[in-house]
């Protein structure tokens, strides 16, 4: 009777963790985005990098898109991402803006901050929503 009502309980907790992954796949990078714009922090961050790049989600089967972006790379913030506002034809000016070795006062989400680590496995980078020299 124990064993039922255990292997009952593991199947009821395995579904309710693969709910919650599925969830947080089809939201979570809404539920993300609009705690980061309530959210904001503000970091100095020196930049070591700057370059245009287009990120592909495009499937095994070939149906996507290309996202444009400018990849920062800091020596104290780490690798963020600017893509909102950004565009094919923008991109290589927008990256062309930042100074290699200077300090920029760079604005990120407090949840893309705090969910950096495990995002990072699925290859998640924090984006930059704002920026002014510093």
């Amino acid at each position: 009777m124990l064993s039922v009502v255990r292997g009952r309980f593991v199947f009821a907790a395995a579904i309710l963790v693969l709910l919650a992954v599925a969830a947080f796949f089809f939201f979570g990078r809404q539920w993300i985005a609009a705690y980061d714009e309530d959210h904001p922090v503000t970091f100095d961050c020196v930049i070591s990098n700057a370059k245009a790049s287009a990120v592909s989600t495009h499937s095994g089967r070939g149906v996507g898109s290309y996202t444009e972006q400018v990849d920062l790379h800091t020596s104290n913030c780490g690798h963020l991402v600017i893509r909102d506002g950004i565009t094919s034809e923008n991109s290589a000016a927008v990256a062309s803006t930042f100074e290699r070795g200077k300090r920029y006062r760079i604005i990120l989400g407090e949840a893309s901050l705090s969910l950096r680590a495990p995002l990072s496995v699925l290859g998640a980078v924090p984006e930059v929503r704002g920026w002014e020299r510093g």
